[in-house]
């Protein structure tokens, strides 16, 4: 067995906190105590892929570092950073109440004749949920709060797919077959989650030997989702605002009035607003965009044609560095043999990472973006030519004299990040970090508040292009194509009616009602006689005075 290697310094040093202190500081979240975790490339796997460490501090006072996690993160190559991350959190938590039960603390009390490892598991998942401090004190010394039904569930649900993977890959002989104690060290930590797995204990799933519509009791009962199960509409950018974010937003603080385009605005910016709210882009799909994806379009002089390609498969020509000579192959190949880059999907973390969601393509991989307007797409065409030929090439010259790499994406940042110790250089390919710093500004500068829950962030503007176009009743196929949906179904979100809707449909029957437009029958019970629409009108009103005017008198209702 190849045990991964890891690069650089594998040495950690864990710093032990004091429960009083951390509870002062009134987390909202659990907080690790007994592990730590960092960010590490794993020798065996390609260029700039990293892992995310588990360091567990033994009883002992020994760091361990985790092994088997790293190598189930191997096995999952292009999982994202976040599930990385999810995973790590949630095993560094069940480390941590797992240690804080062996140090002799009363774990959660769920029913006393269970088998321990049962109640371990059990003891786990709830004080996730209810939190570990009672009536002021805390048995476990974690001090944990409670966490929200959806995150209970993601972390549980990390630990029980985990846990198959290492039934899964783990021999017989490996691990002790009916743990009795908590664990010390890594391999008795495997210990228990493999058991959890040949014991067929798992706190939430379903049974995939059964139909679906078949779910299994879960053995840890988290209460009902207190989310409700209907249809929610977005929240998406003001459409009335939209043309003061371009104008007002992203005018250039330093800025006076007048002065040339390039000069008062950033029209970096004004582009990826643009993009996203009137083509309906994710907030990171467009820093993938190359200097040669925008051209004008042959069947209307003077707008952008924009084609979005697929980071690593979409087919290209390049020029062999080496030979000179033309060379079929894809976006990922070209970047590695031109410039010596991965796609920005690839990396998993830092600055130079861009997500990218899967949808719907061409053959080619490719896929045109579809303009709400076509004032959105020639005034898009000529900021394009303005940061091409007046904004970019100064930048990218500044970026050669500090010695930084070439790249052939089309946004870059615009000067070094001042944090300490930074190693940015202008020129860098533009960040969804900066992008949505930038955004929020941008925002506040035309007095929105600025929150996923008012609609202003960066998807919001994606949100407001999926609703404009839902308002528009255009069909479920035209806005499928345009927002690059692989289901027809993804676009329900955007026809969902929001509150202000529902009741204006609602007022909207009402009033036709009243107007004889449509006529309701009414039920009466047996032997009670009918009530006609108009004496139901006369006695709600007649009931909403009496009850206006004893609550006026300070009386009671008789």
């Amino acid at each position: 067995m190849i045990t991964p290697q890891l690069r650089g310094e594998a040495r950690v040093v864990l710093l032990t906190r004091n429960p009083r202190e951390t509870a002062a500081r009134r987390l909202t979240h659990p907080y690790p105590v007994h592990h730590a975790t960092m960010v590490r490339r794993v020798e065996g796997m390609p260029p700039g892929w990293t892992a995310r460490i588990l360091v567990l501090r033994r009883a002992d006072g020994i760091d361990e570092i985790y092994l088997p996690l790293i190598k189930y993160q191997r096995a999952y190559p292009n999982r994202s950073a976040t599930w990385q991350n999810d995973v790590v959190r949630a095993v560094g938590l069940f480390w941590d109440y797992s240690r804080a039960t062996a140090a002799g603390a009363t774990p959660i009390p769920i029913v006393s004749a269970q088998p321990f490892l049962k109640e371990l598991l059990q003891g786990f998942a709830l004080a996730l949920r209810e939190g570990t401090v009672v009536e002021g004190r805390d048995p476990t010394g974690l001090y944990w709060p409670g966490s929200p039904y959806s995150v209970t569930k993601n972390l549980v649900r990390r630990i029980e797919d985990f846990a198959r993977w290492c039934h899964t890959v783990s021999s017989s002989s490996q691990h002790r077959t009916d743990p009795t104690s908590p664990p010390n060290d890594g391999l008795s930590f495997t210990d228990i989650l493999v058991w959890s797995r040949l014991r067929k204990f798992e706190m939430l799933s379903y049974i995939s030997a059964e139909p679906r519509s078949v779910r299994r009791r879960s053995v840890v009962n988290l209460g009902k989702d207190p989310r409700g199960h209907a249809l929610e509409a977005v929240k998406f950018f003001p459409r009335k605002d939209a043309a003061r974010l371009l104008w007002e937003g992203h005018r250039r603080p330093k800025s006076a009035g007048g002065g040339d385009a390039y000069g008062a605005h950033n029209a970096r910016d004004q582009m990826m607003a643009l993009i996203d709210g009137w083509g309906g882009l994710r907030r990171s799909e467009a820093l993938h965009l190359w200097v040669g994806d925008v051209v004008e379009n042959p069947d209307k002089p003077g707008h952008a044609l924009v084609v979005l390609h697929h980071p690593t498969d979409a087919a290209i020509e390049y020029r062999d560095p080496i030979s000179g000579c033309l060379q079929a192959g894809t976006r990922g190949q070209a970047l590695n043999s031109v410039y010596g880059l991965r796609a920005r999907n690839v990396e998993k973390r830092g600055r130079y990472h861009a997500g990218w969601k899967g949808m719907d393509l061409d053959p080619q991989h490719t896929a045109i973006i579809h303009w709400l307007d076509d004032r959105a797409a020639a005034l898009f065409w000529v900021l394009y030519l303005t940061y091409i030929r007046y904004v970019r090439p100064p930048i990218m010259r500044r970026r050669k004299a500090l010695r930084g790499y070439d790249h052939p994406f089309l946004f870059v940042s615009e000067g070094r990040d001042r944090n300490p110790g930074d190693t940015s250089r202008p020129g860098d390919p533009y960040s969804m970090q900066a992008y949505e710093r930038n955004h929020k500004a941008a925002v506040l500068r035309i007095n929105l508040s600025y929150g996923k829950r008012y609609g202003t962030t960066t998807h919001g503007l994606r949100h407001m292009y999926g609703r404009t176009l839902a308002d528009l009743r255009v069909s479920p196929e035209i806005i499928q194509k345009a927002m690059r949906h692989t289901s027809v179904l993804s676009q329900l979100v955007y026809v969902a009616p929001d509150n202000a809707t529902t009741d204006a449909r609602l007022q909207e029957a009402w009033d036709r009602l009243q107007t004889g437009e449509l006529s309701l029958p009414v039920r009466a019970s047996p032997g009670s006689g009918a009530l006609d629409q108009d004496a139901l009108s006369e006695n709600t009103t007649q009931a909403l005075l009496r009850l206006r005017e004893t609550i006026l008198d300070g009386g009671s209702i008789a």
